[in-house]
């Protein structure tokens, strides 16, 4: 059995802020880069056939943030500006500057505070499913202990 877009990207993964972050990359040689990231329920292959059709174009980055699909779990927790600092680092370290950020859901409200916090880092942004604020009520039922 073959596995969907088998062959079309690397896994990879780095440490930053002591965790590993786990990322497919597709056409590493282009040189513009875009980020994909993923939504709460989603990690990095969410993006595959997306990142299949933009890589005939654009280096593609779609990272697995923390506590999601490959990447690490994190006890310092998974706040907004927790999700940030590990994507500035991915960047940095990959030298993905200026790049494309393409954010779904989670991924989108990440986007904000990225572009916020390092407005020099972003060439253009796409989100998409996330409005700016998170009910009391949703944002208690999503860091519920059960």
């Amino acid at each position: 059995m073959s596995i969907p877009f088998e062959g079309r990207y690397f896994s990879r993964q780095e440490v930053v802020n002591g965790l590993r972050i786990a990322y497919t990359e597709w056409n590493p040689g282009a040189p513009k880069a875009m980020l994909l990231v993923h939504g709460l329920q989603g990690q990095s292959h969410a993006w595959d056939p997306i990142a299949d059709a933009l890589a005939a174009e654009y280096r593609i980055v779609c990272p697995d943030l923390r506590g999601h699909g490959e990447s690490a779990w994190a006890r310092e927790g998974y706040w907004t500006a927790n999700f940030v600092e590990d994507l500035h680092q991915l960047v940095q370290r990959l030298g993905l500057a200026p790049v494309l950020y393409v954010g779904h859901s989670l991924g989108a409200r990440v986007g904000y505070a990225y572009g916020a916090a390092h407005p020099a880092e972003i060439r253009g942004m796409v989100l998409s499913d996330a409005g700016p604020e998170t009910p009391a009520a949703a944002a208690k039922s999503a860091t519920k202990v059960v």
